[in-house]
């Protein structure tokens, strides 16, 4: 894009919202909407970014809850797994095909 000088430019334009809410006993306990720091290629790589968000907010929140127990409170699911759900087939298919080298 060519722009004159001086032309205002919507510095979100191109930016993908990534949103998320986790929810615990049945509620929403955090929540987050923000536009992400970087333009993405395709919608798969703006929903693994989104999701990346998610699971930077679920570990935060284990170790919240995790730090909790220590000082008595009583959570008896942090034995389960923490489940991220992804409605994008091309994120999720790239999530089953991670390897770990």
């Amino acid at each position: 894009n060519v722009v004159p000088d001086g032309t205002p430019l919507e510095l979100f334009k191109y930016r993908s919202l990534s949103g998320l809410i986790v929810f615990r006993c049945g509620g929403p306990v955090s929540w987050k909407a923000i536009r992400q720091d970087q333009t993405a290629l395709s919608s798969c790589e703006a929903e693994i970014m989104a999701t990346n968000e998610a699971s930077k907010r679920a570990v935060d929140l284990r170790n919240l809850a995790e730090g909790m127990l220590d000082i008595g409170y009583v959570l008896s699911d942090l034995d389960e797994a923490t489940v991220v759900y992804n409605d994008n087939e091309g994120c999720v298919n790239w999530a089953h095909n991670m390897t770990t080298k």
